[in-house]
């Protein structure tokens, strides 16, 4: 069994943001866990415990699903928390929502659902994680004022299947298939 996500890569620009950003509000936001930058990506998709024997099948439902997607640019966009800011347990850097990008992960859901997946039933709402807290409380989204820099945009080429590897020390990625789109349209 693998512990498996599908996720768009970011670049080095997005991965500066969250740096500045965590230098900026690591301070200020008690008790956070913050993502090691090797980490930071958008999930598309989180997959849970997989059988071995399934994952070719699941690639090539994915690939299917995407074998027409162009790459595309998406931008990064502001600070948000979940569930709300009185009980924040995590802290997220924005994705304009694309259209392109909410048809890639349609697309997936489609495919994974031919496999025998659950229909994800929450809204799309494209992030990146920056952090989890150790206890869930209040967060002031508005501390970090005009002080970072958080808009950027980047290209989204592909998507990648990772396992996850869960450790005391946290987790690691790991790269089991890249999924690429054709050229920019």
């Amino acid at each position: 069994m693998k512990r498996l996500f599908i996720a768009i890569e970011v670049s080095k620009s997005v991965k500066q943001i969250v740096s500045n950003s965590r230098d900026s509000l690591s301070g200020r936001i008690s008790k956070a866990r913050w993502v090691p930058l090797e980490n930071i990506h958008l999930t598309l998709r989180f997959l849970g415990d997989c059988q071995d024997e399934k994952i070719p099948d699941m690639i090539e439902a994915i690939r299917g699903s995407l074998k027409r997607f162009q790459s595309f640019h998406c931008r990064t966009t502001s600070l948000g928390v979940f569930p709300n800011p009185r009980r924040a347990g995590v802290l997220w850097l924005g994705v304009a929502d694309d259209p392109k990008l909410t048809k890639a992960y349609d697309e997936i859901n489609k495919a994974l659902a031919s496999l025998g997946f659950d229909i994800e039933k929450r809204p799309f709402m494209p992030h990146i994680t920056l952090a989890r807290m150790k206890r869930p409380g209040p967060v002031d989204i508005n501390i970090a004022g005009s002080r970072i820099e958080l808009e950027s945009e980047f290209i989204v080429d592909g998507v990648t299947l990772f396992e996850s590897h869960l450790s005391s020390k946290g987790a690691m990625h790991e790269v089991v298939s890249k999924i690429k789109f054709k050229g920019i349209a």
